[in-house]
């Protein structure tokens, strides 16, 4: 479809034919509904981190034009509303501006079907974002467990010296982050693993501890 061109209605039923697009219906204050398309939604038992992506690379586009939904499990979904004379979107169809902000969506989403992310930077940041977080979710907890292994007299943080006399477990999170070799993947929309994670551990316990390992 050219969407340069394209009606408002022509641009919402392109949406809504897209595969990753599903129709949802919400009840209204009055107690009526109204139709929804979920363009984008992921949590932590669905998605993807290209969802988790998109989702905010949306927001960052055309944020003006949706709705978020934000449930348990982490779930977050982005909408438009599919009914004439509904707010926020559909009410401002006849808008010239509001049309060639529908086109420039239509066209976008139309072009995720051959590739299923918006922005890599934009998903290079929230898989940065993840990793940063899961020291204190997770992480931690599982390195003291690996410097268990590596000595076995080890048992916590404060068992251990740093070289540079500092905070203990601030160093060594800053060495483990510090390690080239990391590398960072998605197992769901909103966790990650470093599959160099022992490589990780024992460069910090050198540089942290000093340890022959």
């Amino acid at each position: 479809m050219e969407f340069k061109t394209a009606t408002a209605d022509e641009c919402l039923n392109t949406i809504k034919g897209l595969p990753f697009v599903r129709v949802r219906t919400y009840a209204t204050d009055d107690h009526g509904s109204h139709k929804a398309l979920q363009l984008v939604s992921y949590g932590d038992y669905h998605g993807t981190d290209s969802d988790a992506a998109n989702y905010r690379e949306l927001i960052a586009r055309h944020g003006e034009v949706f709705y978020t939904s934000e449930r348990g499990h982490g779930e977050r979904s982005l909408l438009i509303l599919n009914d004439r004379g509904v707010s926020p979107f559909a009410a401002a169809l006849d808008n010239s501006d509001a049309l060639d902000k529908l086109r420039v969506l239509a066209a976008e989403l139309s072009r995720l079907e051959d590739y299923p992310l918006l922005s890599e930077a934009q998903q290079s940041k929230y898989v940065d974002e993840l990793a940063d977080a899961a020291w204190e979710e997770w992480l931690k907890y599982e390195v003291r467990g690996e410097l268990q292994l590596l000595d076995s007299t080890y048992e916590d943080w404060e068992d251990a010296t740093p070289a540079g006399g500092g905070d203990v477990e601030t160093e060594f999170r800053e060495a483990y982050y510090a390690y080239s070799g990391n590398e960072w993947v998605c197992e769901t929309a909103t966790s990650v693993v470093n599959t160099r994670h022992e490589e990780a551990v024992s460069y910090a316990a050198r540089t942290v501890f000093g340890w022959d390992v």
